[in-house]
């Protein structure tokens, strides 16, 4: 359940969004985004890694 070890609760919890996130005093997730993130530029080395790795895998 992870009552006794917050890394496990965070995990454990079955969350599949967050709405807000602060980490040292610095929002990190806004209504769900990440506000300093390129999401074209994510998804594009996403999609490259993950071709490379369907290669790699013969896939």
């Amino acid at each position: 359940s992870g009552y006794d070890d917050p890394m496990a609760a965070l995990v454990l919890c079955g969350a599949s969004r967050a709405d807000r996130v602060m980490i040292a005093g610095n929002w990190k997730v806004i209504d769900g985004y990440l506000p300093k993130m390129d999401e074209p530029d994510l998804i594009r080395r996403h999609s490259s890694t993950a071709e490379k790795l369907r290669r790699r895998l013969d896939l």
